[in-house]
Order: structure tokens, then C-alpha cells, then sequence
């Protein structure tokens, strides 16, 4: 499993550093972010998984747009947190899937879909 402790404290100081060299809502940070809740999902602090991965998900829609393939996977990471999540909140499984679905229709939009995965 490796040192998850010491990669998320290398990681969040990563974060501020970027944060006062680029601003809070730079791509740049997005993509620490996603670093960031991919992490703490594995050491299993979901809401604050969910926290980076949300913001990941904001940040990215303002600057890439609704409908980039970086946004596809990072509401598919997102959705994954949501469904580790769903385990003791059933209700979230909808949430969940909503984000598999969004990510995969932005991801036929921008590569297409084969005709023999129809």
C-alpha cells in the first residue's frame, strides 16, 4: 500500500503551492486535486475525497468546458468515491450512476462510439 499518508501531505502541499502560483481555480489545480481524491479514497476519507473530487469537477467545467474528455474522467473518478460512498447511503448510488453516465456520453461525444459497441 505504500506510504498513502506521507503521498497525500506531499500532495496537499503540492496543492497550496500551486494554489498561490496559479490561483485556486487554475487547471493546473484541478488535476492536484484529482490527485488528491484519488488518495484520500484509498485511505478511505471519503468526504474529504469527495470534497477534492467535487471542486475537481467545478474547476474543470469552468475552464475546460461541459463536455471535455479531461471532465469525463474526472466525474468517473468522482463517481467511483460516490459509490464507495453509496455503501452506507444507498441513495447515493443514483448520484453515482449519473456521473458514470454524464462521463461516458461526454466521452462518445468527443472519441464516438464504434459501431460494433452499439
Amino acid at each position: 500500500q505504500g506510504d498513502l499518508d506521507g503521498a497525500v501531505a506531499a500532495t496537499e502541499r503540492a496543492l497550496k503551492i500551486q494554489e498561490r502560483a496559479y490561483g485556486e481555480d487554475h487547471i493546473e489545480v484541478s488535476t492536484t486535486l484529482n490527485n488528491l481524491a484519488v488518495l484520500t479514497m484509498r485511505k478511505g476519507d471519503l468526504d474529504l475525497a469527495d470534497a477534492y473530487s467535487a471542486r475537481t469537477v467545478r474547476i474543470q467545467e469552468q475552464v475546460l468546458g461541459f463536455d471535455h474528455p479531461d471532465l469525463a474522467v474526472s466525474l468517473n473518478n468522482h463517481g467511483e468515491i460516490v459509490m464507495q460512498q453509496a455503501r452506507t447511503n444507498p441513495s447515493l448510488f443514483k448520484v453515482a450512476l449519473g456521473m458514470f453516465q454524464r462521463s461516458l456520453q461526454i466521452q462518445d461525444s468527443s472519441y464516438g462510439v464504434r459501431d460494433e459497441e452499439k
